[in-house]
Protein backbone atom coordinates (compact mmCIF):
# COMPACT_ATOMS: atom_id res chain seq x y z
CA UNK A 1 0.00 0.00 0.00
CA UNK A 2 2.72 2.78 0.84
CA UNK A 3 4.53 2.25 -2.60
CA UNK A 4 1.15 2.92 -4.82
CA UNK A 5 1.21 6.66 -2.86
CA UNK A 6 5.24 7.27 -2.98
CA UNK A 7 4.71 6.16 -6.72
CA UNK A 8 2.39 8.74 -7.11
CA UNK A 9 4.17 11.40 -4.87
CA UNK A 10 7.53 11.00 -7.22
CA UNK A 11 5.53 11.36 -10.70
CA UNK A 12 3.59 14.48 -9.63
CA UNK A 13 7.01 16.35 -8.73
CA UNK A 14 7.88 15.78 -12.04
CA UNK A 15 8.40 19.50 -13.59
CA UNK A 16 5.50 21.14 -15.51
CA UNK A 17 4.72 24.62 -17.33
CA UNK A 18 3.37 27.34 -14.63
CA UNK A 19 0.53 29.08 -16.09
CA UNK A 20 0.83 32.36 -13.92
CA UNK A 21 -0.68 35.34 -15.41
CA UNK A 22 2.22 37.40 -14.32
CA UNK A 23 4.71 36.48 -16.13
CA UNK A 24 8.50 37.11 -15.29
CA UNK A 25 11.70 36.32 -17.61
CA UNK A 26 14.65 37.53 -19.56
CA UNK A 27 14.25 38.02 -23.53
CA UNK A 28 16.72 35.90 -25.07
CA UNK A 29 17.63 36.86 -28.46
CA UNK A 30 19.74 33.07 -28.77
CA UNK A 31 16.35 31.85 -28.57
CA UNK A 32 13.88 33.69 -30.18
CA UNK A 33 16.97 33.52 -33.61
CA UNK A 34 16.41 29.48 -33.06
CA UNK A 35 12.67 29.57 -32.68
CA UNK A 36 12.04 32.41 -34.91
CA UNK A 37 10.30 34.19 -32.06
CA UNK A 38 10.62 33.61 -28.32
CA UNK A 39 7.09 32.32 -26.66
CA UNK A 40 6.17 34.54 -23.73
CA UNK A 41 3.00 34.06 -22.99
CA UNK A 42 -0.76 32.20 -24.02
CA UNK A 43 -4.06 33.61 -23.12
CA UNK A 44 -7.48 33.68 -23.30
CA UNK A 45 -8.73 37.45 -23.41
CA UNK A 46 -12.26 38.47 -23.86
CA UNK A 47 -14.48 41.96 -23.39
CA UNK A 48 -13.68 45.30 -24.18
CA UNK A 49 -10.97 46.64 -21.72
CA UNK A 50 -8.56 43.39 -21.91
CA UNK A 51 -5.15 45.05 -21.09
CA UNK A 52 -1.38 43.99 -21.71
CA UNK A 53 1.19 45.84 -19.43
CA UNK A 54 4.62 44.94 -20.49
CA UNK A 55 7.53 46.31 -18.00
CA UNK A 56 11.34 46.17 -18.90
CA UNK A 57 14.50 46.45 -17.18
CA UNK A 58 16.93 47.73 -19.96
CA UNK A 59 15.62 49.98 -22.50
CA UNK A 60 18.72 51.12 -24.05
CA UNK A 61 19.49 47.27 -24.96
CA UNK A 62 16.02 46.77 -26.34
CA UNK A 63 16.27 50.02 -28.48
CA UNK A 64 19.23 49.02 -29.46
CA UNK A 65 18.00 45.61 -30.82
CA UNK A 66 14.46 47.06 -31.65
CA UNK A 67 12.82 44.73 -29.86
CA UNK A 68 9.07 44.03 -29.72
CA UNK A 69 6.64 41.83 -28.96
CA UNK A 70 4.61 40.43 -32.04
CA UNK A 71 0.89 38.94 -31.11
CA UNK A 72 -1.20 36.36 -32.72
CA UNK A 73 -4.66 35.37 -32.18
CA UNK A 74 -5.38 31.76 -32.35
CA UNK A 75 -6.38 31.08 -35.94
CA UNK A 76 -3.24 32.63 -37.38
CA UNK A 77 -1.28 31.14 -34.80
CA UNK A 78 -2.65 27.36 -35.54
CA UNK A 79 -2.15 28.62 -39.18
CA UNK A 80 1.80 30.02 -39.01
CA UNK A 81 2.60 26.72 -37.33
CA UNK A 82 0.60 24.08 -39.46
CA UNK A 83 2.23 25.36 -42.28
CA UNK A 84 5.78 26.39 -41.15
CA UNK A 85 7.98 25.58 -43.82
CA UNK A 86 5.38 27.87 -46.37
CA UNK A 87 6.70 30.63 -44.48
CA UNK A 88 9.63 32.20 -44.05
CA UNK A 89 10.23 34.21 -40.99
CA UNK A 90 9.54 37.91 -42.36
CA UNK A 91 6.36 36.44 -43.55
CA UNK A 92 5.14 34.91 -40.13
CA UNK A 93 6.01 37.85 -38.43
CA UNK A 94 3.73 39.83 -40.88
CA UNK A 95 0.69 37.66 -39.74
CA UNK A 96 0.92 39.21 -36.19
CA UNK A 97 -2.52 41.34 -35.08
CA UNK A 98 -0.04 43.21 -33.47
CA UNK A 99 3.43 44.59 -32.75
CA UNK A 100 4.39 46.56 -29.62
CA UNK A 101 8.00 48.00 -29.64
CA UNK A 102 9.76 47.73 -26.59
CA UNK A 103 10.94 51.07 -26.45
CA UNK A 104 9.92 52.14 -22.95
CA UNK A 105 10.98 50.96 -19.30
CA UNK A 106 6.55 50.26 -18.94
CA UNK A 107 3.74 50.33 -21.60
CA UNK A 108 0.17 49.35 -21.04
CA UNK A 109 -1.88 47.91 -24.65
CA UNK A 110 -5.38 48.03 -24.67
CA UNK A 111 -6.67 44.78 -26.95
CA UNK A 112 -9.14 45.85 -29.36
CA UNK A 113 -12.91 44.69 -28.46
CA UNK A 114 -13.28 41.10 -28.33
CA UNK A 115 -16.60 39.48 -28.80
CA UNK A 116 -16.20 36.25 -27.43
CA UNK A 117 -12.77 34.37 -25.57
CA UNK A 118 -10.19 33.82 -27.81
CA UNK A 119 -6.24 32.75 -27.13
CA UNK A 120 -3.65 35.16 -27.98
CA UNK A 121 -0.21 34.33 -28.22
CA UNK A 122 2.84 36.30 -27.70
CA UNK A 123 6.45 35.94 -29.13
CA UNK A 124 9.52 37.77 -28.44
CA UNK A 125 11.90 39.41 -31.88
CA UNK A 126 14.29 41.71 -32.55
CA UNK A 127 16.77 42.51 -35.30
CA UNK A 128 18.81 39.11 -34.92
CA UNK A 129 15.68 37.09 -34.89
CA UNK A 130 15.29 36.62 -38.75
CA UNK A 131 19.26 36.16 -40.01
CA UNK A 132 20.52 33.56 -41.73
CA UNK A 133 23.12 33.10 -38.93
CA UNK A 134 22.93 34.48 -35.28
CA UNK A 135 25.48 36.95 -34.62
CA UNK A 136 24.44 39.10 -31.25
CA UNK A 137 27.77 41.44 -29.97
CA UNK A 138 25.14 42.89 -27.51
CA UNK A 139 24.74 40.72 -24.23
CA UNK A 140 23.16 42.98 -22.18
CA UNK A 141 20.49 40.72 -20.26
CA UNK A 142 16.47 42.61 -20.36
CA UNK A 143 14.21 40.97 -17.80
CA UNK A 144 10.87 41.49 -17.72
CA UNK A 145 7.34 41.59 -16.37
CA UNK A 146 4.17 40.97 -18.39
CA UNK A 147 0.82 41.38 -16.39
CA UNK A 148 -2.06 40.09 -18.10
CA UNK A 149 -5.68 41.48 -17.27
CA UNK A 150 -9.26 40.98 -18.71
CA UNK A 151 -12.41 43.29 -17.52
CA UNK A 152 -13.70 42.29 -13.77
CA UNK A 153 -17.80 42.36 -14.01
CA UNK A 154 -17.47 45.82 -13.71
CA UNK A 155 -15.71 46.71 -17.19
CA UNK A 156 -12.43 47.70 -15.14
CA UNK A 157 -8.80 45.57 -16.30
CA UNK A 158 -8.35 44.45 -13.06
CA UNK A 159 -9.32 40.42 -13.58
CA UNK A 160 -5.99 37.89 -13.77
CA UNK A 161 -7.96 35.05 -14.73
CA UNK A 162 -8.14 34.18 -18.49
CA UNK A 163 -11.31 33.03 -20.14
CA UNK A 164 -10.87 29.61 -19.63
CA UNK A 165 -10.00 29.68 -15.75
CA UNK A 166 -13.28 32.15 -15.41
CA UNK A 167 -14.86 30.66 -12.05
CA UNK A 168 -12.20 28.77 -10.65
CA UNK A 169 -12.33 30.80 -7.57
CA UNK A 170 -15.74 31.05 -6.50
CA UNK A 171 -15.91 26.76 -7.21
CA UNK A 172 -13.34 26.26 -4.67
CA UNK A 173 -15.35 28.40 -2.29
CA UNK A 174 -18.61 26.82 -2.74
CA UNK A 175 -16.78 23.26 -2.98
CA UNK A 176 -14.87 24.33 0.39
CA UNK A 177 -18.20 25.77 1.66
CA UNK A 178 -19.93 22.12 0.95
CA UNK A 179 -17.03 19.80 2.86
CA UNK A 180 -17.26 22.29 5.71
CA UNK A 181 -21.10 22.12 6.14
CA UNK A 182 -21.04 18.21 5.47
CA UNK A 183 -18.51 17.97 8.08
CA UNK A 184 -20.68 19.47 10.54
CA UNK A 185 -23.45 17.16 9.66
CA UNK A 186 -21.76 13.66 9.56
CA UNK A 187 -18.04 13.77 11.34
CA UNK A 188 -19.38 12.99 14.93
CA UNK A 189 -21.23 9.72 12.96
CA UNK A 190 -18.79 8.72 10.98
CA UNK A 191 -16.29 8.56 13.88
CA UNK A 192 -18.55 6.86 16.21
CA UNK A 193 -18.86 4.45 13.45
CA UNK A 194 -15.17 3.39 12.87
CA UNK A 195 -14.66 3.49 16.48
CA UNK A 196 -16.75 0.63 16.51
CA UNK A 197 -15.06 -1.39 13.92
CA UNK A 198 -17.12 -4.24 12.18
CA UNK A 199 -16.84 -5.66 8.66
CA UNK A 200 -16.78 -1.93 6.86
CA UNK A 201 -13.99 -0.62 9.26
CA UNK A 202 -10.99 -0.58 6.48
CA UNK A 203 -13.40 0.58 3.96
CA UNK A 204 -14.62 3.27 6.01
CA UNK A 205 -11.00 4.44 6.77
CA UNK A 206 -9.83 4.63 3.16
CA UNK A 207 -12.87 6.47 2.12
CA UNK A 208 -12.39 8.74 5.45
CA UNK A 209 -8.74 9.11 4.30
CA UNK A 210 -9.71 9.97 0.44
CA UNK A 211 -12.39 12.48 1.63
CA UNK A 212 -10.14 13.96 3.65
CA UNK A 213 -6.91 14.80 0.93
CA UNK A 214 -10.25 16.03 -1.00
CA UNK A 215 -10.82 18.22 1.43
CA UNK A 216 -7.62 19.54 1.70
CA UNK A 217 -6.71 19.63 -2.17
CA UNK A 218 -10.06 22.17 -2.30
CA UNK A 219 -8.77 24.21 0.26
CA UNK A 220 -5.14 24.34 -0.66
CA UNK A 221 -6.74 25.30 -4.35
CA UNK A 222 -8.94 27.97 -3.00
CA UNK A 223 -6.00 29.58 -1.00
CA UNK A 224 -4.00 29.55 -3.90
CA UNK A 225 -6.65 31.00 -6.61
CA UNK A 226 -6.93 33.56 -3.31
CA UNK A 227 -3.77 35.00 -4.34
CA UNK A 228 -3.78 34.30 -7.75
CA UNK A 229 -6.72 36.82 -8.13
CA UNK A 230 -4.98 39.88 -6.76
CA UNK A 231 -1.24 39.16 -8.17
CA UNK A 232 -1.58 36.91 -11.42
CA UNK A 233 0.90 34.60 -9.66
CA UNK A 234 -0.78 32.62 -6.72
CA UNK A 235 1.27 30.23 -4.33
CA UNK A 236 2.70 27.60 -6.60
CA UNK A 237 3.42 25.69 -3.61
CA UNK A 238 -0.20 25.64 -2.47
CA UNK A 239 -1.11 24.73 -5.75
CA UNK A 240 1.13 21.54 -6.21
CA UNK A 241 -0.22 20.93 -2.51
CA UNK A 242 -3.41 20.70 -4.09
CA UNK A 243 -2.37 18.54 -6.48
CA UNK A 244 -0.75 16.27 -4.56
CA UNK A 245 -3.66 15.82 -2.12
CA UNK A 246 -5.86 15.17 -5.05
CA UNK A 247 -3.63 12.42 -7.05
CA UNK A 248 -2.94 10.93 -3.43
CA UNK A 249 -7.10 10.36 -2.83
CA UNK A 250 -7.41 8.92 -6.14
CA UNK A 251 -4.75 6.63 -5.07
CA UNK A 252 -6.62 5.55 -2.17
CA UNK A 253 -9.76 5.42 -4.39
CA UNK A 254 -8.00 3.29 -7.20
CA UNK A 255 -6.48 0.90 -4.14
CA UNK A 256 -9.91 0.31 -2.70
CA UNK A 257 -11.51 -0.57 -6.61
CA UNK A 258 -8.20 -2.67 -7.27
CA UNK A 259 -9.40 -4.78 -4.41
CA UNK A 260 -12.85 -5.09 -5.27
CA UNK A 261 -11.34 -6.27 -8.52
CA UNK A 262 -9.59 -8.77 -7.75
CA UNK A 263 -11.42 -10.44 -6.27
CA UNK A 264 -10.90 -9.09 -2.42
CA UNK A 265 -14.08 -10.07 0.48
CA UNK A 266 -14.71 -6.73 2.39
CA UNK A 267 -16.29 -9.89 5.05
CA UNK A 268 -14.06 -10.76 8.06
CA UNK A 269 -15.30 -14.10 8.16
CA UNK A 270 -13.29 -15.09 4.70
CA UNK A 271 -10.37 -13.46 5.71
CA UNK A 272 -7.91 -13.37 8.44
CA UNK A 273 -9.08 -10.73 11.69
CA UNK A 274 -5.92 -8.89 10.66
CA UNK A 275 -6.21 -8.23 7.45
CA UNK A 276 -9.51 -7.70 6.19
CA UNK A 277 -8.05 -5.63 2.96
CA UNK A 278 -4.97 -6.87 1.60
CA UNK A 279 -3.83 -8.58 -1.31
CA UNK A 280 -0.85 -11.32 -1.92
CA UNK A 281 2.02 -9.42 -3.49
CA UNK A 282 2.83 -10.65 -6.84
CA UNK A 283 4.32 -9.41 -9.89
CA UNK A 284 0.69 -9.95 -11.51
CA UNK A 285 -0.59 -7.88 -8.99
CA UNK A 286 1.71 -5.47 -8.66
CA UNK A 287 2.01 -5.03 -12.00
CA UNK A 288 -1.71 -4.02 -12.27
CA UNK A 289 -1.59 -1.82 -9.63
CA UNK A 290 1.59 -0.01 -11.14
CA UNK A 291 0.06 0.53 -14.36
CA UNK A 292 -3.53 1.56 -13.14
CA UNK A 293 -1.63 4.51 -10.54
CA UNK A 294 0.71 5.94 -13.87
CA UNK A 295 -2.11 5.95 -15.60
CA UNK A 296 -4.19 7.64 -12.96
CA UNK A 297 -1.32 10.03 -12.61
CA UNK A 298 -0.77 10.85 -16.59
CA UNK A 299 -4.46 11.65 -16.92
CA UNK A 300 -4.49 13.80 -13.94
CA UNK A 301 -1.25 15.73 -15.64
CA UNK A 302 -2.62 15.37 -19.33
CA UNK A 303 -4.93 18.53 -19.50
CA UNK A 304 -2.68 20.75 -17.67
CA UNK A 305 0.30 19.45 -20.36
CA UNK A 306 -1.98 20.46 -23.20
CA UNK A 307 -3.27 23.28 -22.41
CA UNK A 308 0.40 24.50 -21.72
CA UNK A 309 2.34 22.82 -24.99
CA UNK A 310 3.07 25.93 -27.09
CA UNK A 311 4.41 25.14 -30.89
CA UNK A 312 8.22 26.06 -30.72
Amino acid sequence: MLGLPLLAVVLSLLPHTGRAKTVHGSFDSALAWHSRGQHIFTFLFHGEQAVLRVRISNVAAAVGKDAALYLYQDEEWLKMHGNMEEYSCPERLSLAQISIPLNQTEYNYTLPQILSPVAWYAIYVDRYTCLMSYEDPRTDEITFQVTLLNPDAAGNPFDHFGADESGLHEFFFLLVLVYFVAACIYIQALWQTIKKGGPMHTVLKVLSNALLLQVVSALANYLHFSWYAKDGKGAPFIGSVAELCDIASEVQMLYLLLSLCMGWTLSRMKKSQGRPLQWDSTPTSTGIAVVAVIAQVCKSHSLVFFRNLCPS
